[in-house]
C-alpha cells in the first residue's frame, strides 16, 4: 500500500475517503468462498434439522453417551462427522 496524503475538510470527508481506500484494498484482494474452510462444529440447532429431533431429545442422547457435546464457555457445539456417522448408525 503506498503512503498518499489527502485533502480532508471535515470529519465526514475523511469517513468517505476511509470507505474509498477500503474499498478498493478489498477489490484488490477478494477472498473467495474456497479460501474459508467449514468449521467441523455445528450448533443444536443444525444438529436438530439433520437428525429431524428436537433439542430436548438431543439433550437426552448427549445424557446416554449416544452423541458427543463439546462445550465452549457457555456454548455447545457437535462434531458434524459425529452426528453424521450417528444418523448412519440409526438407520
Amino acid at each position: 500500500m503506498s503512503t498518499q496524503l489527502y485533502a480532508i475538510k471535515d470529519a465526514e470527508e475523511l469517513l468517505d475517503k476511509f470507505r474509498e481506500i477500503i474499498k478498493e484494498e478489498i477489490s484488490k484482494n477478494p477472498k473467495k468462498p474456497a479460501d474459508f474452510k467449514e468449521s467441523p462444529f455445528i450448533k443444536i440447532d443444525e444438529v436438530c434439522r439433520i437428525l429431524q429431533v428436537s433439542k430436548p431429545t438431543i439433550y437426552q442422547w448427549v445424557k446416554k453417551d449416544l452423541i458427543n457435546i463439546y462445550k465452549v464457555s457457555s456454548r455447545s457445539y457437535f462434531n458434524k462427522e459425529e452426528i453424521l456417522d450417528f444418523l448412519k448408525s440409526q438407520k
